[in-house]
């Protein structure tokens, strides 16, 4: 006991010159099942230096406000308490997230008086509900809604917070994009860096079933050409840019990234074809993403491990899934190899709630955090997963009737889900006779050919999703299919039968996300507004529509 005792007093010590950011969402307690997180009570104390609580809201008037109705109440308390058990603890408020755009950020950073006024407001909602800081979490910059000199004014915006926070002893932080071209594009980094206190780098979501072949969305090869997404040529983008490594946190992932194979006995490694997201989990409920304790549930036929992986990182395959994601033997190799031989400031997680906070998995509770902290010592060698070979015959291929279905080549969706993939997907587009409308709703996502064959052009029928964008991680690369919408002309020509992107906006201003409803939060509302019948009804536990407007 003396002896396991010291041992854990060293790697306090050694880790205790990290900094360990863990943000939490204000949505995880909407989850069933084991995924069901319970702000107040699973936090275990002096797991993280800084808890931040993710997201708020910015209006275009430069106030914040909460996402949810128990931000408030339940979950701003709930972090405030923590620092009463453990007085080192720093909690912060992000802003934005991927689904809030640049809404609200383009109207802050316009003018000096704007900032200020932002500025002043949130040092006082910051003091109000006992927050130590600001997570700036505009995703991002000159990007999806933000014009090319939004990236000058939001180094000001850095700059002039970090002058007002310092009068009233609070942070002022950044959560940042990863890609290489998406942080040129927003980023000033040497101004940046040295104005916010530390910038946490969402060095996660760098492949996802946005794409028609997998992949693992925390690649960590060390031997991939600059021009391709990887933890390293992230990290040394920033470094090589100016950035000051004691201020950069290395982002991490409790969560996997996956796609749903089309023949996952036989093809099922990097770079196979995927036919859209794998399974959705009982708790996370989004297709394309498992949390950590619904990962450690696959029954795996095939898998790599982190020693024996291309990418540094375990992958595998339950014959139907594929699955990218963590264990603690990557983590530790990221701590190890990356964090430390860089000299970076410390490590962040995405998320606190989607790594095992029950133990749901026998290993302890938040295994993978706890494999951070961790590897900071490099005497303590993390648990090994073991590879696995699928052995016995595999089932015949699948065969799939064929789909009249493909993507709209004038709707906004052009060119997106994998070549056509998604819609010729039967489970996502309906194929009756006609190509009748989905439920009576129409779209802009899918048409349908006259033969199955999909090499005529499209009838003037379209078909709707069954199924939603969801709420997204901190994407740091994926692009959205719903931000190609915002690009669409207005004067879009308006023809008898067709389905056309601004009418059809016109005509559902009155759609959003159900609130009551499972998608609760999810994807802006811009999907519904676009896909939702025009009925004041409710066609699904997805969409509602609403009498304003």
């Amino acid at each position: 006991m003396v002896k396991l005792l010291l041992i854990l007093a060293l790697l306090h010590i050694a880790s205790s010159e990290y900094i360990r950011v863990c943000y939490v969402t204000n949505w995880a307690h909407y989850r069933r099942g084991v995924g069901h997180y319970n702000i107040a009570t699973n936090y275990e104390d002096k797991l993280c230096t800084h808890i931040i609580y993710a997201f708020a809201k910015v209006t275009s008037s430069g106030s914040i406000l909460p996402y949810e109705a128990m931000d408030i109440p339940i979950g701003y308390k709930a972090v405030s308490a923590f620092k009463k058990r453990d007085p080192n603890l720093k909690t912060l408020l992000a802003v934005g997230g991927w689904t809030h755009r640049s809404v609200g950020f383009t109207d802050i950073v316009k003018t000096p008086e704007s900032r200020l006024n932002f500025i002043t407001k949130a040092i006082s909602y910051l003091k109000e509900h006992d927050f130590n800081g600001l997570d700036l979490d505009w995703e991002y910059p000159a990007q999806r809604g933000s014009p090319p000199g939004d990236r000058h004014l939001f180094t000001l915006l850095c700059e002039e917070l970090k002058r007002e926070f310092s009068k009233h002893k609070l942070l002022v932080t950044a959560a940042v994009a990863a890609g290489v071209s998406s942080a040129t594009t927003s980023y000033e980094i040497y101004e940046i860096s040295k104005h916010l206190d530390f910038i946490n780098l969402m060095s996660y979501d760098l492949h996802g079933s946005w794409e028609s072949s997998t992949g693992h969305h925390t690649d960590a090869s060390e031997t991939r050409p600059t021009s391709q997404h990887s933890v390293y040529n992230s990290v040394n983008h920033w470094l090589s840019s100016g950035m000051d490594p004691s201020k950069l946190i290395l982002g991490l992932a409790s969560y996997g990234r996956g796609w749903s194979l089309r023949d996952g006995c036989r093809e099922w490694d990097l770079g196979t074809r995927g036919k859209g997201g794998n399974t959705p989990g009982n708790s996370t409920m989004a297709s394309g993403f498992l949390a950590y304790y619904e990962i450690c549930d696959m029954k795996f036929q095939n898998r790599i491990c982190t020693s024996s992986s291309s990418v540094n990182a375990p992958y595998g395959s339950d014959g139907n899934n594929f699955i990218g994601y963590e264990d603690e033997e990557s983590i530790a190799y990221k701590i190890k190899n990356i964090m430390k031989k860089k000299n970076l400031g410390g490590f962040m997680f995405w998320s606190i709630d989607l790594d095992d906070f029950s133990n749901h998995c026998g290993t302890g509770k938040f295994p993978l955090i706890k494999a951070a902290t961790a590897a900071v010592d490099q005497d303590v060698q993390p648990r090994a997963c073991q590879d696995i070979t699928h052995t016995g015959e595999c089932p015949p291929p699948p065969t799939l009737p064929p789909s009249k279905c493909r993507v709209n080549p004038i709707g906004p969706w052009k060119g997106e889900f994998a070549e056509d993939e998604w819609c010729r997907n039967p489970g996502n587009c309906p194929d009756g006779p006609h190509c009748t409308h989905y439920k009576g709703c129409t779209s802009c996502m899918c048409e349908c050919d006259d033969d199955v064959t999909g090499t005529s052009p499209p009838t003037k029928s379209t078909v709707s999703s069954k199924t939603s964008s969801t709420r997204s991680t901190k994407s740091s690369t994926m692009l959205s299919t719903l931000s190609s919408t915002s690009t669409t002309s207005t004067n879009s020509p308006v023809l008898p039968g067709t389905c056309t992107v601004p009418s059809d906006l016109q005509l559902r201003k009155s759609c959003y996300i159900n609130p009551k409803g499972l998608w609760k939060g999810d994807a802006f509302d811009l999907w519904c507004k676009v896909n939702c019948a025009t009925e004041i009804t409710c066609h699904s536990d997805m969409c509602c529509c609403d009498s304003g407007n």
